[in-house]
C-alpha cells in the first residue's frame, strides 16, 4: 500500500471448504480498497465462471450497506460495474478471469490467484503445464510494478507440480521472487 518494494508473493495451501476463498477473493480485495482506494486488483480461478463468481460476490460486500457506512468513499462506477470487470469511484478497479484466459490490457497490484487447477485436471501432464506456464509467462506482465505488486496464489495442493509447488520451488533459485509459503494441512 505504500508502494514500497515487496518482501515476498504468497502461497496458501489449505483444503477445500475452509473459506479460503471467501477471506482471499471475496474480502480481501474489499478490504484493500479501504487502505487504497485506488488499488488495481486482478484475480483468477481456473473456471472463468469461478472467477466471475467470486468477483460478484466481492463486489455485492463493496455495495452493501454496512460497507457503505463504514468506508462511505468507496463506491462502485455505474458505468462500469459487470461481474467480470468493476471499478470505484478512486479509480481502483477489479478484472476476473479464468486461467489461461486473456490478461491483456489489464494490470494490478495484487494479483489474486484462487484454485487455479481443477483437482480434475491435476493428473493431467497439459494442464498442469498450462496452469503453470499461465502463472509463470502471463500473470506476471501484468503487475503495475514488478517491484512492488504481489501474486498471491491460493489453492488446495494437487500434485507435486501443480502452480503452488512450481511457485515455491522457483522462488529457491537464485535471483528469483522470494515466497512466503504457508501450508494449512488437512486433518482427520
Amino acid at each position: 500500500f505504500k508502494g514500497l518494494p515487496k518482501e515476498y508473493d504468497l502461497v496458501i495451501n489449505q483444503p477445500p471448504a475452509t473459506t479460503k476463498s471467501t477471506v482471499i477473493s471475496i474480502m480481501f480485495p474489499a478490504w484493500c480498497w479501504t487502505r487504497m482506494a485506488n488499488c488495481r486488483i486482478i484475480t483468477a480461478s481456473y473456471a472463468h465462471s469461478l472467477a466471475m463468481d467470486l468477483a460478484r460476490k466481492s463486489r455485492d460486500v463493496i455495495k452493501c450497506e454496512l460497507y457503505g457506512k463504514l468506508f462511505p468513499n468507496i463506491a462502485i462506477r455505474e458505468d462500469q460495474d459487470t461481474k467480470v470487470y468493476f471499478a470505484n469511484t478512486a479509480k481502483g478497479d477489479r478484472f476476473s478471469v479464468g486461467v489461461n484466459g486473456s490478461v491483456l490490457g489489464m494490470h494490478g497490484h495484487f494479483l489474486i490467484v484462487d484454485d487455479p487447477l481443477d483437482p480434475n485436471q491435476a493428473m493431467s501432464e497439459a494442464d498442469l503445464k498450462n496452469a503453470d506456464n499461465w502463472m509463470r509467462d502471463t500473470l506476471p506482465s501484468r503487475k503495475v510494478n514488478k517491484q512492488v505488486a504481489v501474486t498471491i496464489l491460493v489453492m488446495q495442493r494437487l500434485h507435486e507440480e501443480d502452480p503452488a509447488g512450481v511457485m515455491v520451488k522457483e522462488s529457491k533459485k537464485l535471483g528469483a521472487s522470494p515466497v512466503k509459503h504457508i501450508c494449512l494441512p488437512a486433518e482427520l
